[in-house]
């Protein structure tokens, strides 16, 4: 594991973004600690029982930290762990980044600043794949996150000039999207070698598996809309075991995925463990 991590820092310190996303430059989130725009991208979680051939999930939210003002530096320097942010963003032991793997005791899926990771729906999500694809039931979030790694498709956090969150997929120029694929996400799975990845953008999933045979890729439906109140119709049919399984997943999710959305939540896992086992590797 330790191999693995070493190899991402290489790789992202080896990437000068600026030169080719230089467009890009004026919506990237500042060090409020210095007033440079923050051009260093961040590395995958590895969890310490990751092995290659086994599942990387990615999201394509930004992982963005609170976006302190002046004056507020130690705000910041708690919630990103400045000067680490965002080289080892998520690697996190309570609210500070390490730089460093983390070690099985460490890992919690609330380790990973990714909002919906931290929700533990995404954490559900690969649970339910490992389970239906025969790679071990797991009982724990926290288990889960020790055997997967996460990443997110884009690895650097904009903003809009009023200071709220730079959806990059809103982006009209298409090269920040094109770069983050070709430099960070294809040379990411080269070093990780999954055989599945499951990416919570179909589009995304779309243009990955039209770019890397080496695997399978599942395009997931982006949890964000179960808060909107979006649910599948029908509950899957599914064994007790299987189930308990993924009713003992959204017992442990932070609100509202774990109270007030919890039917749609179980839904919602139910739904993908069913994808997942029809299309079971061989």
């Amino acid at each position: 594991m330790k191999l693995l991590f070493d190899q991402l820092v290489d790789l992202h310190n080896s990437i000068d973004a600026h030169t080719i996303l230089g467009f890009i430059e004026n919506d990237l989130v500042k060090d409020p600690t210095t007033g440079t725009p923050l051009w260093k991208s961040y590395v995958p979680f590895v969890g310490p029982l990751y092995e290659p051939g086994g599942l990387l999930l990615v999201g394509t939210a930004q992982s963005l930290a609170k976006i302190a003002r002046r004056g507020e530096e130690s705000e910041w320097q708690m919630a990103t762990g400045l000067p680490k942010f965002p080289l080892h963003r998520l690697y996190r032991v309570g609210k500070l980044t390490v730089e460093r793997p983390l070690t099985t005791s460490e890992v919690s899926f609330k380790s990973i600043a990714i909002q919906p990771y931290m929700d533990g729906i995404l954490a559900g999500i690969a649970g339910a794949a490992l389970a239906a694809l025969g790679w071990g039931i797991h009982e724990t979030l926290d288990a889960v996150t020790q055997r997967i790694a996460v990443t997110n498709f884009f690895k650097h956090s904009l903003w809009t000039p009023k200071r709220t969150d730079l959806n990059p997929l809103k982006l009209t120029d298409k090269r920040y999207r094109q770069f983050t694929l070709q430099q960070y996400v294809l040379k990411e799975i080269e070093i990780l070698r999954p055989r599945v990845v499951v990416v919570f953008n179909r589009a995304i999933a779309h243009e990955l598996s039209q770019s890397w045979d080496g695997g399978h890729v599942y395009g997931i439906n982006d949890p964000a809309w179960i808060k909107r109140g979006g649910s599948f119709r029908q509950q899957p049919e599914l064994e007790v075991e299987k189930a308990r399984l993924l009713s003992g997943y959204v017992k442990q999710m932070e609100p509202p995925y774990g109270n007030g959305k919890a039917a749609a939540a179980r839904t919602f896992l139910g739904k993908y463990y069913s994808d997942f086992a029809a299309n079971r590797l061989t």
